[in-house]
């Protein structure tokens, strides 16, 4: 019975890593818009970027939904953008937003996020979530507090 249950361990542990995949998104791609390739993902799984600028819906406002995943552009923030096109009263958009309770699994790496408008966090809000971001570049967006990126674990207005 002990060799049994050992197999069904390992079954089980063979079954989750198997799971974990990596999922393109770009104009020629399965997934044209980042939150398509975020809902369609799993934890562990892995989004790269193709190289361009993401706008629109899909592509602003980018919640990672508690997922436990690693989204990062191909080549970096250099070639990799994310343009929120917020306005301030009209439309108070941001590039990406924490707001389920991600931990350090959930990973956003490499893009330039720009044209980010609201009160907290126009370019990335993390509320009650620790997410890993690294290596982004945060230009032009507008708020009133934390322009680039906004953690707060405190109520929003």
């Amino acid at each position: 019975m002990k060799a049994f249950s050992g197999i069904m361990i390992l079954l089980a542990f063979h079954a989750s890593a198997a799971h974990a995949g990596t999922l393109y998104v770009g104009p020629a791609e399965t997934y044209t818009t980042i939150q398509s390739a975020i809902d369609a993902s799993s934890n562990g799984d892995v989004i790269i970027v193709r190289d361009g600028t993401y706008t629109g819906t899909g592509n602003r406002d980018i919640d990672f939904k508690g997922k436990a995943i690693h989204v990062k552009s191909e080549h970096g923030p250099n070639r990799c953008t994310v343009d929120a096109w917020g306005m301030w009263d009209d439309y108070p958009f941001r590039g990406f937003v924490f707001w389920s309770g991600e931990g350090p699994d959930s990973i956003l790496e490499g893009f330039t996020v720009t044209g980010g408008a609201s009160q907290h966090g126009a370019g990335v809000e993390c509320y009650r979530s620790s997410p890993i971001i690294v290596g982004n570049v945060f230009t032009e967006n507008t708020c009133f507090f934390c322009g680039g990126e906004c953690m707060s674990d405190t109520d929003r207005p």
